[in-house]
């Protein structure tokens, strides 16, 4: 399959006068680096999907000529580079052009919006606040590990391969990617309480932010309200002991 998406994400509280903004810089972006590692060959970037919440947008690069299909791949490379650089704090990979679009980009955190992700179907740089002040400046690198995390399934989207956001128990929200042909581990998931397992990024404070090479999703069943009182006489109690109510009532008047 070609490699020819990119997406921007903005995450927090999203105004419109921020998201007209950073979609100016993302084209502004975009047309320097297709003048830098494209050579200027004609690309047309459609919108292949939007979505709400985190305000992220999908576009993809089109060409007239077959030929010409390499140009949009290295554009899409090139703006992994300029994602990681970002995120990385180290010097910026390509002109004083698309510089200045990526940071018209970042310079949209103000609080309010408190994350930029650059992601291509291959992989994602985040950055925030505290990373886009410290460019030039080494900090430390991505930490990666298999591992499991649960949440509930939401924002599927099929359009430019197969994510899906995974909502921890803390409302984080996890970017979830499949690789294509495994499109089944999604069967009836979505708005499910699953269990994710693949290589799963972390940020420096241990947090998961996102899982790739995902090889399993096991859907779990969650109990109700009052599943509870399935548990009714699972233990034996004397005649005379207390009723549940009364224990819960002298622990709260204690």
């Amino acid at each position: 399959m070609p490699k020819d998406t990119i997406t921007l994400r903005i995450s927090g509280d999203v105004h419109l006068e921020d998201y007209l903004v950073a979609m100016r810089q993302f084209r502004a972006l975009i047309e320097a680096l297709n003048k830098e590692v494209a050579g200027g060959i004609e690309v047309e970037w459609s919108i292949e999907d939007l979505a709400a919440g985190s305000a992220d947008t999908t576009v993809r690069g089109g060409v007239k000529e077959e030929s010409w299909q390499r140009a949009v791949e290295d554009i899409v490379r090139a703006y992994e580079e300029v994602g990681i650089s970002m995120e990385r704090g180290q010097d910026f990979p390509y002109s004083k052009e698309a510089a200045d679009a990526a940071f018209g980009i970042t310079g949209i955190l103000n609080g309010r919006i408190d994350e930029i992700t650059f992601e291509t179907e291959d992989m994602e740089a985040f950055v925030t606040s505290a990373a886009a002040s410290s460019l030039n400046r080494p900090v430390q690198t991505p930490a990666y590990s298999y591992g499991a995390i649960e949440g509930r399934v939401q924002t599927l989207s099929s359009r430019t391969g197969l994510r899906f956001t995974l909502f921890d128990a803390f409302g984080r929200g996890i970017q979830c990617h499949l690789r294509r042909g495994d499109e089944d581990m999604m069967r009836d998931a979505w708005n499910k309480w699953v269990v994710v397992e693949g290589r799963v990024r972390r940020d420096a404070e241990g947090k998961p932010k996102s899982i790739r090479q995902i090889t399993d999703v096991v859907v779990r069943e969650v109990g109700g309200s009052e599943d509870y009182r399935e548990a009714r006489g699972a233990v034996p109690v004397g005649p005379n002991a207390p009723s549940s109510e009364e224990i819960i009532r002298r622990l709260r008047d204690a």
